[in-house]
């Protein structure tokens, strides 16, 4: 027997992928009854999972209307739930693609501020994930190599120190981890130079941190942009 929240969740990510897909379409009224016996759940486990679903701006219940389906301009289309949903759906590569545009504006940024915030254990962190990428490319670990530059790129936008760019830099974060839903190929002939960038990048926040700020800093921010458009390349878009 499911626990209850296991119930919710499956309830919660069943309507949302079905809504991000359109098969329940905007303007929809959605059935409780058909949902309560497909998924085999109760009414109150239903009515707990379109709450999420409206605080996330994808639904709207109405007295004597029912509960329906909102446009997709009403959605929180930052929230985390809501971009894995759209990663595995029909949209997946206009999201990708708005999400590159997102990335190209924050990410610099964040590098420019991380340099001379980082602490000994952040540029540990990104050391070790460079080495991680090096050889899941060499032994061709699509999920190693993913992992390791989620964790290079989430541990910049942490460390630089302003909280609204870490925020934002956890949808910058919810983006790279949809590309393990892509059915694109990870290492490609474009992760070598990839690779150099990380690496170089790396380098210009370490040296930041030796009282190099204001040069290191600069560097650091045109080696995120170039970062950015190159993965915007190799994902099929242009920088």
């Amino acid at each position: 027997m499911q626990r209850r929240g296991d119930l919710h969740t499956r309830v919660v990510n069943k309507l949302g992928a079905a809504i991000v897909d359109g098969h329940l379409a905007e303007g929809e009224i959605i059935d409780l009854d058909k949902i309560e016996e497909e998924l085999d759940v109760s009414r109150s486990v239903t009515r707990e999972a379109l709450r999420v679903l409206s605080s996330l701006g994808m639904i709207v219940a109405r007295h004597k209307v029912g509960t329906r389906v909102l446009p997709r301009a009403e959605w929180n289309l930052l929230d985390t739930q809501v971009i894995a949903w759209r990663s595995e759906g029909k949209d997946s590569d206009l999201q990708l693609h708005d999400l590159l545009q997102l990335r190209s504006g924050i990410e610099p940024l964040a590098a420019r501020l991380a340099a001379g915030q980082l602490d000994a254990a952040a540029l540990q962190t990104l050391r070790e994930s460079c080495d991680e990428m090096e050889a899941a490319a060499r032994t061709v670990d699509r999920r190693t190599f993913l992992r390791a530059d989620e964790v290079f790129h989430s541990t910049i936008l942490i460390g630089c120190g302003n909280e609204l760019v870490a925020r934002f830099g956890q949808v910058v974060v919810a983006a790279l981890e949809a590309r393990q839903h892509e059915s694109r190929t990870a290492i490609t002939e474009l992760t070598p130079p990839s690779l150099v960038l990380h690496r170089k990048l790396l380098q210009a926040l370490e040296r930041a941190g030796s009282g190099k700020a204001g040069q290191a800093a600069a560097q650091a921010e045109r080696i995120a942009r170039e970062l950015v458009d190159l993965a915007s390349v190799e994902l099929g878009f242009e920088a």
